[in-house]
C-alpha cells in the first residue's frame, strides 16, 4: 500500500487543489471527542494488525535504553506535584525541595494544565506534613498531576532565544516520540535540517554538508570535525599541523586549546602573518599582491599551490586564494604572490589586510597553524586541537552557510541571523541554538559501558546515555556529546512500565508515524463534525459572493440535489474533483460499481428525508420544547407519534437520586474516597428494592507470620458482653447479614462460632457493630473475626489487583504513578491465599514476604479496567469484573459509604438490568451533550464523581478573607476588624500574604 501511495504521489498533477479543512480548530474545540475517537481508532488499528498487547512494554531490556519507557523520566531528576493552587500560584511537592526556589526557572510536564517553564519566587518547607510549597511567577491552574524538574534541555526557550525548541513540557514514552517532541524529529542524526526549522531538506544541504570525502572528514554521514588531531609539530616555524585543508576552520587571531597531549596541552593563539603592502587587481593567474620579506619569512613560507586566506580590519576572513607563483625581490626585500583567482578592486585593502595564520600546504596536504608562542619541543606528536567545525557546529550556534536561504526562504548574506537582520536588513528570525542533539558528534566511537555498546560518529544516542563514563573529565568541546539523561538513579523513572494510551509507546508511535494515522485523522474529523467536514473536503470549487459560499461548478450554493461526481461529463467536459468526491467514486469503482454508468446519480440527488427522533420514554407533549441553534421552530414543525404494545411482564430500571451526606477532606495521607457517604433513592416516593450483581473484589486480612491472606477477616475493635456484640472498623453492615456465621479466633476468651442476629454501622465511630445470638463472655478486646461469606473464585497463577481504604501492607502496592500493580494468587484453601510477583512465581509457590498488615481494609480483586475523572485527580477508579453468581439487594432509601462502592453498585446494577432485558443506547448512536461521549451508565458515573469532587473543591475554597494577627502565647488569632462571620467549628483555611505561616500551620489545610 505504501508503494502504491508513493507512486500516486509522484504522478499527481502539480496544480492539485489543496483542501482547506481546518482540522486543528476542530480538534481544539472538541478535545474530549477527539481523544475518545483517537483511542478507538488506535484500538481498531492494533486489532487489524493482530497486535495483542499494544500497551505492554514487551521489548524492555535493561541493557538497551532504546527499549525503555521514558514517559516519567526527566533531565536532572523530578519531584511529583501533590497539589497546584491557583489561589496562591504555587506547587506543593513532598519532602524538602526548597532548592527549586533558588533556581532561575524550573519545568513542569505530564500535567493537564501547567506544563512549561516556571520562574520560582520562593520555596517554603513545612516539616509537619513534610512538604515544600514553591511559589511561582505566573498563573497556576488547579491540579494535582505532573512533575516539576530542573535539568539541561537541548534547546531551552528563553527571552534571549525565543525560537528555541524546548519549554520543559515535553515528555514521551517511546524514544522516538520523546525525540520528536524535543527535537521536532525522531531522527536528528538523519534529518539535521529539521533542527534549524526547515520543513524539508534545503537544496544546498547535501552539497554543503554531506560527507563526500571519508579521508578528510572520517567515516561519518556529515561534514564535521569534532577537534583536529595534531599530525606534525615544527619548532622552527612554531606550527601545529592537521591533516587536509581546513584553513577557514580556524578563526583569525583566535585562541584554541590542545588537549590529550603529553607535552603540548594548553592554550595557544593563532598568529597573524604578513600584512599586504600593495595589490595588483586582475584576472586569474595575473592578479597579485606584495608582502614584506625583510626577515625572509615570506620567501621561506609561501609556495606554489598553497591555499591562504586574507583577513580584514574586522578580523574576518574575506578572501581565500591558491598561490600560482612566488616572485622574490631583494631590494627592497619583498615577495610578490601571484594567485590563481581573480582579484577585483576593493577585494584587498593594502596596508590593512593581512594573511591568516592558518595555511594549507599542498606538499604535505596539511593545514599549518602558526602560533604566537615558541614551541620548545616537537615530540611526541600528539594531542587534539579542541575546535569544532562543520555542520553540527553551525546548528549548535544557529547559523547557515552564507548566501543560502533561511527556513523562511530569505537568502542570507552572512548566514548569521543577527548580522543579516541588523546589518543587512533582512527579514529573518534567529534560528534555534542547541547545547546537544542526542547524537554522537565526536570523531570517534563512544561508549558508556566500556565498549560493549558503541556508537559510531553521527549515530543517534538513546535518551539515557551516561556521558560521564566516556568523558570523566569533560572538556568544553565535548559538552555537546551527550543525551537527555545520564544519571539513572536521579533521572530515570519506571523504564519497564507498561504504556497507556497517549503515552506514545512503540506501537502507538509507529501508528502515528504511519499513513494509516492520516486516514484515521480524517475519519475522526468526519465523526466530530460530519457536515462541515464533507462540506470543506468534498471538492467543491468555492468562491464567496456577499459572504455566501458559491460552488463555481454549479453557479449555486452547494446541495446534494445538484452534485457533480468525479468523472461525470458536464457540458461536454469531464468533471474532475480533488476531494473526497474522487475518493468515493474510486472506492465505488474498486467495488465494481461505476458511479457514472448506473443509477447512483439519481439515488444521491433525488431523495428527501425528514429528520426523526425516537424517544426512550413517553413524552409529555405540552411541555416538550424543540429548539435549533440557527432556525426558529414552532409547534407546526414537528409531530409526536406513539405506539402502544400490550405488556406481559414488568421490567423496572430505576434512575438513582444520590445525595451527598459526607464530604471528606481534600488533603489526606491516603486516598480517602471511603469517607464519602451517600443517600440513594429512586424517582418514585415509595421504597424500591434494588437488585444488582456483586463484583469480584474481596476484603482480606494478612497474617505476617505466614504471609497468608484470609477473606473477610478483621481485627476485633470492641466487645460488649451485655449486648453480645463485636465491633470491627469500616462499613460492613450489608455483608454481616442475619443468620450468617462468624468465627472468632486468637482471642483471650471469645473463641468460637457465632450466628449473626443483626449489624449496624455507626457513621461517627466508623465501626460496624455485629450482634450475635449467643453470649459474648470476655470483655478483653483482642482476636480476629472471620465471616463465612464468599470463597476465592480464582486458581493459583491468576492475576489479581489490590486496593485499600487507607495504607497497604508492606511491600504491596495498589495504584502508583504508572498505574495499577498486578499480583498473582497462590491459592492455599477456599478462603486463604498468598501473593506472588509473577505467574511463574505463583505456580512455583514463591510468595511475597509481607511485613505489616496495613491500615484499614485490604481488598483483592479481578480488574476489568480503570478510569479517571479530572476533578478527582490521579485516583484510578476501578471497574472490577462483575460477579453474576452473587446477587445483592437492598431497599431505598439506602445510605452507603465510599465512592468506589458506589461505582461498584451502579456497574452491578447496569449488568443486572441488562440481563433483565434493559439496553441503554443499544446502537451507541446517542451522545451525551456535555461530554460528547456515548450515552451510558459509565458517563453518569463519571459525571457524578466530577460533581462530587467539584463540590468538595468549591466548599474548600476561601471566598472571603479576613485579616488576623497572631498571639503565640495563647495560640489565638485576633481579627483586625470585628468578627461578624465565624462561629465555633466553622472550617477555615489560612492564607499568608508572604507565604510564611505560624508553626505548625500550613497552606491549603482546612482547620
Amino acid at each position: 500500500i505504501f508503494e502504491v501511495e508513493n507512486r500516486l504521489y509522484e504522478n499527481a498533477p502539480a496544480d492539485v487543489t489543496t483542501l482547506n479543512y481546518d482540522f486543528e480548530t476542530t480538534k481544539q474545540n472538541n478535545q474530549i471527542d477527539y481523544l475518545q475517537y483517537l483511542a478507538e481508532a488506535f484500538l481498531s488499528h492494533v486489532s487489524q494488525s493482530e497486535i495483542d498487547e499494544p500497551f505492554a512494554n514487551v521489548d524492555f531490556d535493561v541493557t538497551e535504553p532504546f527499549t525503555w519507557n521514558y514517559k516519567r523520566s526527566t533531565p536532572g531528576g523530578s519531584a511529583t506535584i501533590l497539589t497546584a493552587s491557583d489561589l496562591t500560584n504555587s506547587f506543593t511537592v513532598s519532602g524538602d525541595e526548597t532548592a527549586f526556589g533558588a533556581l532561575t526557572f524550573f519545568y513542569v510536564n505530564n500535567s493537564l494544565v501547567n506544563n512549561g517553564t516556571w520562574k520560582p519566587l520562593s520555596a517554603v518547607y513545612d516539616a509537619s506534613p513534610d512538604t515544600t510549597t514553591i511559589y511561582v511567577e505566573g498563573d497556576v491552574q488547579d491540579g494535582i498531576s505532573g512533575t516539576i524538574y530542573s535539568g539541561e534541555l537541548p534547546s531551552l526557550i528563553t527571552t534571549a532565544n525565543p525560537n528555541n525548541l524546548n519549554d520543559g513540557s515535553e515528555s514521551g514514552g517511546d524514544w522516538r516520540d520523546l525525540y520528536e517532541k524535543i527535537y521536532t524529529t525522531p531522527y536528528p542524526h538523519l534529518e539535521p535540517w529539521v533542527l534549524q526549522g526547515y520543513a524539508s531538506k534545503p537544496d544546498y544541504w547535501d552539497t554543503e554538508y554531506e560527507n563526500d570525502d571519508v579521508d578528510m572528514w572520517g567515516d561519518r554521514i556529515w561534514k564535521y570535525k569534532h577537534g583536529f588531531d595534531v599530525t606534525a609539530i615544527s619548532t622552527t616555524n612554531d606550527t601545529f599541523s592537521v591533516s587536509h585543508e581546513f584553513v577557514e576552520a580556524f578563526a583569525p587571531s583566535a585562541s584554541f586549546t590542545i588537549d590529550n597531549s603529553v607535552t603540548h596541552a594548553g592554550a595557544y593563539t593563532l598568529k597573524d602573518l604578513d600584512t599586504i603592502q600593495t595589490v595588483v587587481p586582475g584576472i586569474a593567474g595575473l592578479a597579485n599582491f606584495v608582502v614584506d620579506d625583510t626577515l625572509n619569512f615570506a620567501s621561506t613560507t609561501y609556495i606554489q599551490g598553497m591555499k591562504i586566506a586574507v583577513v580584514d580590519a574586522a578580523n574576518e576572513i574575506t578572501q581565500t586564494y591558491v598561490i600560482k607563483s612566488v616572485e622574490i625581490a631583494s631590494s627592497p626585500a619583498t615577495v610578490t604572490i601571484v594567485v590563481e583567482e581573480e582579484i577585483l578592486v576593493g577585494d584587498i585593502v593594502a596596508g590593512v589586510d593581512h594573511i591568516h595564520g592558518a595555511v594549507h600546504s599542498p606538499i604535505t596536504n596539511t593545514t599549518d597553524l602558526y602560533i604566537t608562542a615558541a614551541i620548545s619541543t616537537a615530540t611526541p606528536v600528539d594531542g587534539r586541537i579542541a575546535v569544532r567545525h562543520g555542520m553540527w557546529q553551525n546548528i549548535l550556534t544557529g547559523v547557515i552557510p552564507a548566501g543560502e536561504a533561511y527556513p523562511n526562504g530569505v537568502v542570507s548574506v552572512a548566514g548569521v541571523p543577527a548580522d543579516d537582520r541588523i546589518t543587512n536588513g533582512l527579514s529573518i528570525d534567529d534560528l534555534p541554538i542547541f547545547d546537544y542533539f542526542s547524537v554522537n558528534i565526536d570523531n570517534i566511537e563512544v561508549s558508556a559501558d566500556g565498549g560493549t555498546t558503541n556508537f559510531a560518529p553521527d549515530s543517534i544516542l538513546p535518551p539515557y546515555w551516561d556521558y560521564t563514563a566516556m568523558y570523566p573529565t569533560l572538556a568544553n568541546i565535548d559538552k555537546p556529546v551527550r543525551s537527555l539523561y545520564f544519571n539513572f538513579s536521579a533521572e530515570i523513572v519506571a523504564p519497564n512500565a507498561n504504556y497507556v494510551f497517549n503515552d506514545s509507546g512503540p506501537v502507538e508511535w509507529e501508528w502515528k508515524a504511519s499513513s494509516q494515522f492520516l486516514y484515521d485523522q480524517l475519519a475522526i474529523a468526519y465523526r466530530i463534525d460530519p457536515a462541515n467536514f464533507v462540506y470543506q473536503t468534498f471538492g467543491f470549487n468555492f468562491t464567496t459572493i456577499g459572504g455566501l459560499l458559491i460552488d463555481r461548478d454549479t453557479n449555486n450554493t452547494t446541495s446534494h440535489t445538484r452534485t457533480n461526481f468525479h468523472g461525470d461529463v458536464v457540458d461536454n467536459t469531464q468533471f474532475i474533483s480533488n476531494g473526497t468526491n474522487q475518493w468515493y467514486v474510486n472506492f465505488n469503482r474498486y467495488e465494481g460499481y461505476d458511479t457514472n454508468f448506473s443509477d447512483f446519480q439519481s439515488l444521491w440527488t433525488l431523495w428527501t428525508a425528514p429528520i426523526t427522533y425516537q424517544f426512550a420514554s413517553y413524552v409529555d407533549t405540552p411541555s416538550l420544547s424543540v429548539s435549533h441553534r440557527y432556525i426558529d421552530l414552532t409547534d407546526f414543525d414537528y409531530n409526536i407519534t406513539s405506539k402502544r404494545s400490550p405488556g406481559v411482564e414488568d421490567f423496572w430500571m430505576d434512575a438513582m437520586k444520590i445525595q451527598i451526606l459526607t464530604i471528606p477532606y481534600d488533603i489526606a495521607r491516603y486516598n480517602n474516597q471511603l469517607d464519602w457517604r451517600f443517600d440513594i433513592r429512586t424517582n418514585i416516593s415509595q421504597s424500591r428494592e434494588i437488585e444488582y450483581y456483586d463484583v469480584h473484589n474481596y476484603q482480606y486480612y494478612v497474617d505476617t507470620d505466614t504471609n497468608e491472606c484470609t477473606l473477610y477477616t478483621w481485627d476485633i475493635a470492641d466487645t460488649d458482653t451485655f449486648d453480645n456484640t463485636f465491633a470491627i472498623a469500616g462499613d460492613h453492615e450489608d455483608i454481616f447479614a442475619a443468620n450468617r456465621q462468624v468465627t472468632v479466633s486468637n482471642s483471650s476468651g471469645n473463641n468460637g462460632v457465632y450466628t449473626i442476629e443483626s449489624s449496624l454501622y455507626d457513621t461517627i465511630t466508623k465501626l460496624t457493630t455485629v450482634t450475635v445470638t449467643t453470649l459474648v463472655t470476655s470483655t478483653i478486646v483482642d482476636g480476629i473475626i472471620a465471616l463465612t461469606y464468599r470463597t476465592i473464585p480464582w486458581e493459583t497463577g491468576a492475576g489479581v489487583y489490590l486496593s485499600t481504604t487507607e495504607t497497604m501492607p508492606i511491600p504491596l502496592d495498589t495504584d502508583t504513578v504508572i498505574g495499577t500493580t498486578k499480583y498473582f494468587i497462590i491459592k492455599t484453601s477456599d478462603t486463604t491465599f498468598k501473593l506472588a510477583n509473577t505467574s511463574a512465581d505463583a505456580l512455583a509457590g514463591t510468595e511475597i514476604p509481607i511485613t505489616t498488615t496495613g491500615v484499614g481494609d485490604q481488598y483483592v480483586g479481578e480488574l476489568f479496567s480503570t478510569f479517571t475523572v479530572d476533578t478527582s485527580a490521579d485516583i484510578l477508579w476501578r471497574q472490577f469484573a462483575i460477579d453474576k453468581t452473587n446477587t445483592l439487594s437492598w431497599s431505598t432509601p439506602k445510605q452507603i459509604q465510599g465512592m468506589q462502592r458506589l461505582v461498584d453498585i451502579i456497574r452491578g446494577y447496569e449488568a443486572f438490568t441488562l440481563d433483565s432485558g434493559w439496553v441503554v443506547n443499544a446502537d451507541r448512536a446517542l451522545r451525551d451533550p456535555d461530554t460528547g461521549n456515548i450515552v451510558s451508565w459509565q458517563v453518569e458515573i463519571e459525571r457524578f464523581i466530577d460533581y462530587a469532587y467539584t463540590t468538595r473543591i468549591r466548599r474548600s475554597t476561601v471566598n472571603d478573607r479576613y485579616p488576623v494577627t497572631v498571639n503565640y502565647a495563647t495560640d489565638e488569632f485576633i481579627f483586625v476588624d470585628t468578627n461578624n462571620v465565624f462561629i465555633t467549628s466553622d472550617p477555615v483555611v489560612m492564607v499568608s500574604d508572604n507565604a510564611v505561616y505560624p508553626t505548625p500551620l500550613a497552606q491549603g489545610i482546612t482547620y
